[in-house]
């Protein structure tokens, strides 16, 4: 399990350390039309989100976040990514919401740039 630290969630098996910013997002097949959902934590890596309904393990998913810069407006972050993770592990009648760790596929570096500037801006 990882440890708290300076803000970031940190872990031997992460390259990148995730921080806490409950960012609102889309998560779907397509990011337009998508179901909302809110970031627990987010690294130029992947995500940790909160979603009403449930998501397959492994589904692959288009995935946009706005990152509300403070001198710069919004920023919205767009690409695709796969469920490596959902907590409860399966449907389950009466459950309000799903806990998703969402891993990037193919981020680009100015979508990655824009990550790391943002979680260094609200650091």
């Amino acid at each position: 399990m990882g440890r708290q630290v300076g803000g970031a969630t940190e872990s031997e098996r992460r390259r990148e350390p995730r921080y806490d910013r409950n960012l609102p997002l889309r998560v779907g097949h397509d990011s337009t039309d998508g179901l909302r959902a809110e970031s627990i934590n987010i690294s130029t890596r992947g995500l940790y989100c909160k979603s009403p309904r449930f998501v397959a393990p492994f589904a692959k998913l288009k995935v946009a976040v706005e990152l509300p810069f403070a001198a710069s407006g919004t920023a919205t972050v767009e690409c695709e990514g796969v469920v490596v993770r959902v907590e409860p592990e399966v449907e389950t009648v009466g459950v309000k919401e799903y806990r998703l760790a969402v891993y990037f596929l193919g981020l680009d570096d100015t979508c990655a740039e824009l990550i790391a500037r943002f979680v260094e801006e609200s650091h």
